[in-house]
């Protein structure tokens, strides 16, 4: 989900599941959003791969969960 040039936006209430990183990314000037009561699960990709690095934007590194 991205979030772009937002102002008062609500996301509340999901599940995101997730191959990479960046489930919710801010893009521009974003002020006074709220994000609660979400789910977040990051797993490998279904073929084992690791993620891939999108253009412009570096892999950010997670620590592998517990």
């Amino acid at each position: 989900m991205r979030l772009k040039d937002t102002n008062r936006s609500a996301i509340v209430s999901n599940k995101f599941k997730n191959y990479f990183p960046g489930m919710i990314d801010t893009e521009g000037p974003n002020k006074e959003n709220l994000i609660s009561n979400n789910h977040f699960r990051r797993e490998l990709s279904p073929g084992g791969n690791p993620p891939v690095e999108r253009p412009g934007r570096p892999l950010r590194r997670h620590p592998p969960p517990r």
